[in-house]
């Protein structure tokens, strides 16, 4: 049995960088395709990153990124765009109590 050629046409990638903001590059940053961050890929030491498996006949999608003690940056990207600069601020930590009506700690809210 003779099997039919199968031509396999290359990934589109988006490549870019993430930085702080003062610029300086931000590295182990968990860029993703969408906001469920289930095909994560991490920033380098110099703060690059490439996605790959992009479709080039999508006209355009969101790129997320996140870190730790970071705000979540998203921005739309073109499939044919330039590389992309991800900007990524320092985040704020909020502490507190949760109370009920009668001023009692929740003991387990979150």
């Amino acid at each position: 049995m003779e099997l039919p050629d199968v031509r396999l046409e290359p990934d589109h990638v988006v490549a870019g960088r993430v930085v702080d903001e003062a610029g300086e590059p931000l590295a182990g940053v968990q860029v993703s395709r969408g906001s469920s961050f289930s095909d994560v890929v991490e920033s380098a030491q110099d703060g690059t990153f490439e996605v790959g498996g992009i479709d080039p006949e999508r006209a355009d999608f969101m790129l997320f990124a996140r870190l730790e003690g970071r705000v979540v940056t998203m921005t739309k990207v073109f499939a044919d765009s330039a590389p992309v600069e991800l900007v990524l601020p320092r985040g704020l930590t909020v502490t507190g109590r949760v109370v009920d009506e009668a001023g009692s700690p929740l003991p387990y809210a979150q």
